[in-house]
């Protein structure tokens, strides 16, 4: 399977689409169970950034990190920020406050635990102000006509 391949697997998919197991922080991807994510429990550096403040009731948050593997080896690293509280994992934005549409979906993805029950993603990411991308993006070159 090439790169590409992987991450358009895990972005193209839902949370319906993976096994999630809590204790370990695992998820598996049911249509090929040679693709899974593991969140490393052992890694709470604090995070600081001024959005984190956002949440009033848990202003502090702390990373976490999400290895997306194939065949148990760990292909891209996805840097996440566990904020209020640990109820939901949001993905690094950029200086604009922005996250791509793969950060989108993957972080939908890494939060099927917590939104299974009621999906608030949408919601953590207006109130941390982080804008994103929840189209893919046209990759298609553009026509251009020469004069």
């Amino acid at each position: 399977m090439m790169y590409k391949d992987f991450i358009k697997n895990i972005v193209n998919s839902e949370p319906k689409h993976w096994i999630y197991d809590d204790e370990v922080g695992s998820y598996v991807f049911k249509k090929d169970i040679r693709i899974t994510m593991k969140q490393d429990k052992t890694d709470n550096e604090e995070f600081d950034e001024e959005w984190v403040k956002n949440f009033i009731h848990h202003p502090t948050a702390t990373r976490m990190i999400v290895d997306l593997c194939f065949n148990g080896n760990s292909i891209e690293k996805f840097y996440t920020a566990a904020v209020d509280g640990e109820r939901m994992y949001i993905p690094y934005p950029n200086s604009e406050m922005k996250i791509t549409y793969k950060q989108y979906k993957i972080g939908r993805l890494i939060n099927v635990g917590t939104c299974n029950v009621m999906d608030r993603y949408d919601e953590y990411l207006i109130t941390a102000e982080i804008s994103s991308e929840k189209k893919e993006p046209d990759n298609r070159a553009k026509a251009t006509k020469r004069l």
